[in-house]
């Protein structure tokens, strides 16, 4: 990926889909990736998606005319003759359009904007989903990193992965090594690492098959000293870690500085989002290889959470929405999505992948079930009733709440838990979506919780939605190498990279025996996981050893975290009300801490369909 030039860029227009299509298209990826179909595994091409989402000329020519028209008014002001040359990309439902001056973009984005246009019915261009700007190269500014140093002394009580491996009952000398098994970490902004780094904690924690050879950028390599560098950092470290072996890439798209902390951001996941859903077609800036296993750790609170709390603190009359708009955009990473079209279109891209057979998985956040992180400045004033409003509602994140993510929360070895009876950690996020129904794969889970659990009032979330996580890691007391200092740090920006690695490895073992990747594992891991729990009693689940034989028919996949209450943001701010963790799949650890034994005999192989 080549830096944009400050004098020109090339715009990426999304076409509409036809949403009767795109419903057929949940529906095949849903038979795909049913355990139980004869079609299991078998992820379509991009020909095959094509026929799901390729608008139709007619579509097509009216917004080349339209677009031609708005860009040529520009053209006129500036006394400019330049032709506008389009270029359909994706699977065909985008248009490129290339060299486009900065006074133009600044006109088409106006012109395109979704809230004034795209949002009105009798709008012609109802057609056009949205706009965005395909990679910015404006160097954010650098934020002090929030990582805390601690001396080698305290090495033995932190989770480096020899010892989440040894934790998990995964072998050290597993690899994730194939020539098509291939991992990514992804963020903008500062998003980055030094190799220095990685070589230094590689050889620090004796990690097994880590390789620094097996590690590359693409796109932007980021900037040290950001807080997404060390993000990346992060990200790397665990999911190359914890697959060792396995191709990694860490990938920044999109170097703008408004992608760091606001709505940029969400303009920054849909321009990657449909590059990862185009991977390996050869298409300009285009991934070169279709990745098996994306994680996300980067993500604020749903545009749907967002609306909620400004249309509360509305009501109770003392701001305006100007007033909370003017607010949120000073909160880093709390509202970052400027529309709910971004979301659907974010969303649909997600579907595309997941046909493709790619396993997507994002962090959950780290504010509990009420706020992305901690809470709002407690002033006496907006932040002050901003906390109330929150702690009145379950407010979902995005990308985990997608029903295409496996949402990845948080546990931890400490505060009455250990690495072999792990609970949940503090502030992982959890909850339900305000925005994505709740898939089939999930209904008999969640139904069961809600039948047994004490719960939040009704009032807060809505039980029909999409529930996560599915399942957690360790987000807590976790070491790294960053810019040549050892430091600890966590959440579930820790914990995501690091089940994304254990998937890469349950790849390997599948690639290897000539099997199809895990792709879009949802179902397949909620089917067996349910069978399991439905034969195994809590009691028993906890006296299984990590080492047990895999002959044992109820070796279990995950460790069944029943302590635990998401009340709680990360800076330990407190509500009167949180999903409690349960015996069995909740809306708090998921179904739980991952258990190799069981991950291999029913992921890893297809001897138990």
């Amino acid at each position: 990926l080549s830096a944009v030039s400050v004098e020109s860029k090339t715009i990426v227009v999304s076409l509409r889909h036809d949403p009767i299509k795109i419903d057929a298209l949940s529906e095949i990826v849903d038979h795909i990736a049913d355990p139980s179909s004869s079609q299991y595994g078998k992820w379509l091409s991009s020909e095959e998606l094509e026929l799901y989402v390729k608008a139709p000329e007619s579509q097509i020519n009216l917004t080349k005319n339209w677009l031609k028209k708005e860009y040529y008014t520009c053209l006129n002001r500036q006394k400019s003759s330049k032709e506008l040359e389009f270029r359909l990309s994706g699977q065909g439902d985008f248009l490129e359009i290339d060299n486009i001056s900065d006074d133009c973009v600044n006109h088409m984005l106006n012109i395109l904007n979704i809230k004034q246009n795209i949002k009105n019915k009798n709008n012609k261009n109802n057609y056009i989903d949205g706009i965005f700007i395909k990679g910015q190269n404006n160097i954010p500014k650098l934020n002090e990193a929030k990582f805390s140093s601690f001396t080698k002394e305290d090495l033995d009580s932190v989770g480096s992965p020899p010892q989440q491996k040894d934790a998990y009952g995964i072998p050290s000398d597993v690899s994730g090594s194939s020539d098509t098994n291939l991992q990514l970490v992804w963020g903008p902004g500062t998003f980055g690492y030094l190799e220095s780094d990685l070589v230094e904690f590689y050889d620090e924690f004796d990690v097994a098959n880590a390789d620094i050879s097996t590690v590359s950028t693409y796109g932007y390599p980021g900037v040290v000293g950001g807080d997404n560098f060390y993000e990346g950092t992060l990200d790397v470290t665990y999911i190359s870690g914890m697959g060792a072996g396995a191709q990694t890439i860490v990938a920044n798209t999109n170097q703008s500085a408004s992608t760091e902390e606001t709505t940029g951001f969400g303009y920054a996941l849909q321009s990657f989002s449909y590059m990862l859903a185009t991977a390996g077609l050869g298409l300009n800036d285009s991934l070169p290889q279709l990745p098996r296993v994306v994680s996300m750790s980067l993500g604020s609170l749903s545009f749907d959470s967002c609306v909620l709390l400004c249309d509360e603190l509305v009501k109770e009359g003392e701001y305006t929405q100007d007033d909370c708009d003017a607010y949120m955009a000073t909160q880093r990473q709390v509202c970052m999505y400027d529309n709910a079209d971004i979301v659907e279109r974010i969303n649909t891209e997600f579907l595309k992948s997941s046909a493709r057979g790619v396993t997507l998985l994002g962090a959950t956040g780290d504010g509990g079930s009420h706020f992305s992180f901690g809470a709002f400045p407690d002033d006496d004033g907006i932040g002050t009733q901003l906390n109330g409003i929150s702690c009145a509602y379950a407010l979902p994140t995005f990308p985990a709440e997608s029903p295409y993510v496996l949402g990845v929360g948080g546990e931890q070895w400490d505060g009455g838990g250990s690495s072999e009876a792990p609970v949940y950690w503090y502030s992982g996020g959890a909850g339900f979506s305000r925005r994505f129904k709740q898939p089939s794969y999930q209904a008999d889970a969640v139904a069961q919780y809600l039948a047994t659990a004490d719960l939040p009032p009704s009032s807060s979330f809505d039980s029909t939605m999409r529930a996560y996580p599915d399942v957690v890691a360790l987000a807590w007391g976790v070491p790294m190498y960053a810019n040549g200092s050892l430091v600890v740090t966590g959440g579930t920006s820790a914990s995501a990279p690091a089940f994304a690695g254990i998937i890469s490895l349950l790849n390997a073992m599948r690639l290897s025996a000539s099997l199809p990747p895990l792709g879009f594992l949802h179902p397949r891991l909620y089917s067996s996981a349910a069978q399991l729990s439905s034969s195994l009693s809590l009691k028993k689940t906890k006296k299984i050893k990590n080492t047990e034989s895999d002959d044992d028919d109820d070796v279990p996949m995950f460790y069944d975290i029943t302590v635990g209450n998401s009340s709680q943001g990360g800076d330990h701010y407190t509500c009167s009300s949180g999903f409690v963790a349960e015996e069995g799949w909740d809306a708090t650890t998921g179904w739980g801490s991952p258990r190799w034994a069981g991950l291999v005999k029913y992921l890893a192989s297809d001897d138990q369909l």
